[in-house]
Formats: C-alpha cells, structure tokens, sequence
C-alpha cells in the first residue's frame, strides 16, 4: 500500500535525517568506514527578484553543511548536522549564519531524539505543506518554522506505529536582565495520521508569552493532504490563535521535466482580511541543477501579524543547484 507524501518524508527521516535537517535530498559523501557516514550537502539559488517594479539580483537562502550518522548496532544509531548560510551574490566579507544544527540518537522503531538549532515540529508537520517557493519572502504562516523552534530546544519524533506518528519539543529561553527577558519554557506536540494516499496533522504550539517571539493565546493548527496521482498532492492546513485565523492551501504537480506549484494564504486578523497567491514553475536539466520563475500577488508580512497597505506583485526567476 502506497503511503501519503509526510509519511514517506517521516520514513525517510528516521534513517537519513533528511527532514529534520531541512538540508537537500542531495548529498555528497565524504566520508564513509566504520559504520560511520559524512554527507557534504547545501544549494546555491540565486534569482532576479521584481518587486512592484523594483528589480534586484538576491542571493535566495544558499548554504552548506554537513550531515554525520554513526550505526551503534542494529537497533541504534547517533546523528548530527550542522549549516552554514552565506550571502552569495556579491563580493563580501559578511560572516556566516549558523543554522540548523543538532544532535541526536535514532532508536529503530521508537523514534529519535535530539537537540539543538532546527525548524519547529509545528512547522515540519503542519505548515511546510506550503513553503514550496524559491523565493520564500512571500511564505505565510502563524509558525514559519524558526518561531520558538530554532536554538536551546530538544524534540522528540516517533517512529512510524500504523500509520501514526508523534513529537513533541521543549525550547528553553535563558534569562537575560539586560534585555528584560525572563527565563521561560514553550512547548509544541503533534499528532499525525497517514493512510492511503491521505495524510492528516494535528499541531500544538504553546506560544509562551514569556518568549521574546511569544504570543497571548496558544497556536493550533490541522492539516490534510492527498496524493491524487503518483505525481500530484494537493493539501491544506487551518491555524487559529487568538483573534487571528489562518488558512492555507497548496497543490503540487510533477510533470516530468520539472514541478508546477501554486499556493494561497488567507489571513483574518479580528475582522480584517488579506490574501497571498503565489505560482511557481521549474525545469529541471538535470537531478540537481534547474530554473525556476514564480509569481507571487499580496502581502510580504511572514509573521501573518500585519498587512500590505497595497498589493505588492513579486516576480523572480532564478537558479538552483543542489549537492
């Protein structure tokens, strides 16, 4: 019986770590003995952005790292990763950005645990259904996935039992007198189902108010998905928190030479409403080189807490290379 897009993903991270780093499913070995395997992988993308009429050429989230795994025996293995971003674009001096990194320990048919620097569990199983585009600066969510999830955190994610799968996660926020912040802890868990072709999510974060990035109210998200075809997923999610309900929706469709994506975020803040379409193609010439152009229509507000005084139309053609 085939399994839904998550679950494959869930499978595919309990022995190569590929979800949970965020990296691309490219990688180059480096090393390989002992039962022990370090993978050099990153991308570079760069594109041309028009935004309502202003033109720039951007670096779009390029990086490296390196993803390590040691096999302790058959029921258990140790793992690490660890990214850098760069700005690529232009001759610069700028210094690195640190971004996901983590350890962990891989208990086969249990699930894994680990700690560090990495993108929410919310986010991993609740709104990354519609983080597909190159140029992610028009990506909306309540939980974009580095809202209380990257840094001082440690998260649990179950193994596959049937279909059903389980996390949770505890960031730690230090106390810092000097920029008035308390110590504090916020919580997320989730609970998700696949059967089929279906795939269904539900997700806690706690939001703590305590948290510099916190919030009032906690947020609660569900998600479904289907594959309808081998090529082709179509999904969406509901957010609530507080006065503000967010819903989204996000289609996939491979056409042979590349993908074809569209997404719609619909934002209602106590009344007040705002839209975000977006659109997006790629060639693929081959397994990790391909262009892309997109278009994407509304607000460019991440966090989903504001609005545009006007429609802003973003435009981008770029390239990407995975390894």
């Amino acid at each position: 019986m085939k399994k839904s897009a998550l679950t494959v993903a869930a499978a595919v991270a309990m022995t190569s770590g590929l979800a949970i780093t965020g990296g691309s499913a490219q990688a180059a070995p480096v090393y390989n003995q002992d039962n022990t395997r370090v993978d050099l992988h990153g991308r570079l993308r760069m594109g041309l952005v028009n935004t309502d009429g202003d033109s720039s050429y951007e670096n779009l989230s390029s990086r490296f790292g390196f993803r390590l795994n040691h096999e302790v025996d058959q029921g258990m293995s140790v793992f690490a990763n660890t990214e850098f971003r760069f700005n690529s674009d232009e001759v610069n001096r700028d210094p690195m950005q640190i971004r996901n990194t983590f350890l962990g320990v891989d208990f086969k048919g249990i699930g894994r645990v680990y700690g560090g620097n990495f993108d929410s569990i919310y986010y991993k199983q609740i709104t990354s259904l519609t983080d597909n585009m190159e140029n992610n600066s028009v990506f909306r969510a309540l939980n974009t996935g580095g809202q209380r999830g990257r840094g001082d955190t440690i998260a649990f994610d179950s193994a596959d039992f049937n279909g059903v799968r389980f996390g949770m996660s505890a960031k730690l926020q230090p106390e810092d007198e000097g920029a008035g912040q308390e110590e504090a802890w916020s919580m997320m868990a989730y609970l998700g189902y696949s059967v089929g072709e279906l795939n269904l999510a539900v997700g806690y974060d706690q939001a703590n108010e305590d948290f510099t990035d916190g919030a009032e109210d906690a947020l609660i998200g569900v998600r479904a998905d289907y594959n309808f075809l081998p090529n082709f997923n179509v999904g969406a999610y509901a957010e609530q928190q507080g006065d503000l309900n967010h819903y989204a929706a996000g289609a996939k469709y491979r056409y042979g030479m590349g993908d074809l994506y569209a997404t719609l975020s619909h934002l209602d803040n106590d009344g007040e409403t705002d839209n975000i379409y977006t659109l997006g193609v790629n060639y693929k010439f081959s397994r990790p080189m391909y262009v892309f152009a997109e278009y994407a229509s509304g607000s460019t507000d991440k966090t989903g807490f504001g609005f545009a005084d006007e429609e802003k139309p973003v435009i981008t053609l770029g390239a990407r290379y995975n390894f």
